[in-house]
C-alpha cells in the first residue's frame, strides 16, 4: 500500500476520513464543527500541508507531510462548508520514459 502522506494532529484530535482514492486524486474529509472557509487558512511549504484556524486560539492545527513523488502539491485544492473540510490531493501522472536502444 502506498503512503500518500504522514500526518500529525496538534491540539484536538480531528475526525478525518479518506473519501476518494482513485488513479487521479485522493480526497480527505475533516469534520471541523463551527469552522468555515473564512476562519481557516491553508498553506504548503516543502511538502508540508498545514491547516490552521485564523484566530489567536490555535484550536485547529493539522499538518500533512505529503509524499511529493505521488501527490502533485502544485494543484492542491480545498473546500469548506458547514464545518466539513475537503482537501483534494491530485496524484502525479505517471510518465513512462522510453530509452533508445542503440
Amino acid at each position: 500500500m502506498q503512503r500518500f502522506f504522514d500526518y500529525s494532529l496538534r491540539g484536538d484530535i480531528y475526525n478525518y476520513k479518506v473519501v476518494t482514492n482513485d488513479n487521479e486524486k485522493l480526497v480527505i474529509k475533516y469534520n471541523l464543527p463551527g469552522y468555515n472557509k473564512s476562519n481557516l487558512k491553508m498553506s504548503i511549504e516543502d511538502g508540508l500541508l498545514s491547516v490552521e484556524s485564523k484566530e489567536d486560539d490555535p484550536s485547529v492545527n493539522i499538518d500533512l507531510r505529503l509524499n511529493t513523488n505521488i501527490i502533485d502539491s502544485k494543484i492542491i485544492s480545498a473546500e469548506c462548508k458547514d464545518g466539513v473540510l475537503y482537501i483534494t490531493l491530485p496524484k502525479r501522472k505517471k510518465k513512462r520514459k522510453f530509452i533508445a536502444i542503440e
